[in-house]
């Protein structure tokens, strides 16, 4: 399986909460890997894959919120998410997250 990530990830190891709706109640998830365009979220019942949600990042005191794409489950409880059309601030508060934190230097899943 090719590895399409351009940018680096993080561990991350905050709260959030994942909707699929406005309409649905927001669901707690652990965001545990972080990045600039997605994360990857430990969640009790994750989304089917290409499902778009949005995740409520949570982060010193404040929230960051982005529309993502469901990309990947695992059994574990796992979802990885892409980001979609992050506006300006908030990619930029994404990176400044980033540059604090150590880099995930796992493989993907299937390498």
């Amino acid at each position: 399986m090719e590895d399409r990530r351009k940018l680096p990830r993080y561990i991350f190891g905050s709260s959030g909460q994942l909707s699929s709706s406005a309409a649905s109640p927001a669901s707690d998830v652990a965001v545990l890997v972080l990045s600039a365009e997605g994360a990857l979220v430990e969640c009790r019942a994750p989304l089917e894959v290409g499902e778009v949600c949005t995740l409520n990042i949570n982060w010193q005191d404040s929230t960051i919120t982005v529309k993502a794409e469901v990309r990947s489950r695992e059994k574990a409880g796992n979802a990885g998410l892409m980001f979609l059309g992050v506006d300006e601030e908030s990619e930029k508060r994404l990176k400044q997250i980033c540059s604090g934190l150590p880099m995930d230097t796992r493989r993907p899943p299937g390498k």
